[in-house]
Formats: structure tokens, C-alpha cells, sequence
């Protein structure tokens, strides 16, 4: 799964990681350094943290497929 996220500050910015997901969680989380323009580490890890504890519902998943 590819996930894209516009950051608004006062430029404009992308980050783009890709995951797993796998029984309604989150595994591994890369970072697509190419295609993101966030650089700020700071805010990087926290985005990353996030997407590892969110729970995926069924709902959600069935979307997905």
C-alpha cells in the first residue's frame, strides 16, 4: 500500500510511504525518499509512529480491495 500526505506549513510538501497491512495492522513502514519532499525527520517519525499503531478496520480493508 502506498500512502501520499500533503503536509501544509508555509511550503508546499508531500511524503509518501509505503506499508503493510496485515490482520487489521500496520507493519513495515518505509519511507519513500524520492517521492516525498518532507524532509523534516522530526515530523517523518511521528507520521511513521502513527501509521504503526493504527488499527485497520474490516470496513476500512474492504475498502481496500
Amino acid at each position: 500500500m502506498r500512502f501520499c500526505q500533503r503536509y501544509n506549513s508555509t511550503y508546499n510538501q508531500e511524503i509518501v510511504f509505503e506499508f503493510t497491512i496485515n490482520r487489521s495492522r500496520v507493519g513495515r513502514v518505509v519511507l519513500d525518499e524520492k517521492a516525498s519532499t518532507l524532509k523534516d525527520p522530526v515530523v517523518v517519525e511521528k507520521i511513521k509512529r502513527s501509521l504503526l499503531l493504527w488499527r485497520v478496520s474490516h470496513l476500512q480493508l474492504a475498502k481496500l480491495s
